[in-house]
């Protein structure tokens, strides 16, 4: 039912389908709640998710864990693919097929990652629709308390029609 639901309220108040995607994504990913992340905005292909500084999540020098980077930044990407896909959310299979990560400086504080689609939202939707099934990148770019660039994070999502 909700597939049919979606696309009328995301027609009507796009903001409502969104607020639901982005508390959805903080109940549903067990992980995220483990690590403390925080899906702090959710739009039309982009997304920002925090993580805030705590010693269970720190490496053996003391400074956040690359773990805890990149499931934060996967964490973004996953809620700006679903922010592209609002209409469409509870008619697809998303799947992150791959990744690619580059580390620019440790962090010691809490960090902030925004995400990007790569393609226009509305010509991700109408692919799918035209193919059954669509692939593209995720940009993500991490930074810490102080705004310095910490990670760029690059998610491949490949999402096909149920």
């Amino acid at each position: 039912m909700l597939k049919y639901v979606l696309p009328v309220a995301f027609a009507l108040r796009p903001s409502m389908v969104y607020g639901m995607i982005k508390s959805r994504l903080s109940e549903i990913i067990p992980l995220n709640q483990l690590l403390g992340i925080e899906i702090a905005s959710v739009d039309d292909g982009v997304a920002e998710a925090r993580l805030p500084f705590k010693t269970e999540i720190t490496n053996h020098i003391g400074t956040m864990h690359a773990t805890a980077i990149f499931g934060l930044a996967e964490a973004a990407s996953g809620a700006a693919m679903s922010g592209a896909f609002a209409p469409l959310a509870a008619s697809i299979r998303p799947v992150a097929a791959n990744a690619r990560i580059d580390f620019l400086k440790i962090a010691r504080t809490g960090l902030v990652a925004r995400a990007k689609t790569s393609r226009d939202s509305k010509e991700l939707r109408d692919s799918l629709k035209r193919e059954g099934k669509v692939v593209f990148d995720v940009v993500v770019d991490v930074a810490d308390a102080f705004a310095a660039d910490i990670a760029r994070i690059t998610v491949s999502w490949h999402v096909t029609a149920r």
